[in-house]
């Protein structure tokens, strides 16, 4: 179970790897491309998370992994996301 120190830090790495990745598919035209981009930034991915999670006094780190994942709907306080 994650307490509310774990979703927040969560949250900040999310924000941060959007922030600084925004703009990295926007040059793929094909899937292909987009697959090789993955392949690429997978690395640079990880320096962004770990360096919040470093910023945070965490000493575990993250790993960048692409692929398809499913989710079950889950319900936060008053919000509910689908699956």
């Amino acid at each position: 179970m994650e307490n509310e120190e774990d979703i927040s830090i969560k949250y900040e790495v999310r924000d941060a790897v959007l922030k600084e990745s925004e703009n990295i598919f926007v040059k793929c035209e094909t899937s292909q491309e987009a697959r090789e981009t993955m392949a690429e930034t997978g690395a640079r991915i990880e320096k962004i998370a770990n360096r919040v999670l470093e910023s945070k006094g965490k000493t575990y780190k993250a790993k960048a992994v692409w692929g398809r994942e499913t989710y079950p709907e889950r319900t936060y306080d008053h919000i509910t996301l689908p699956a």
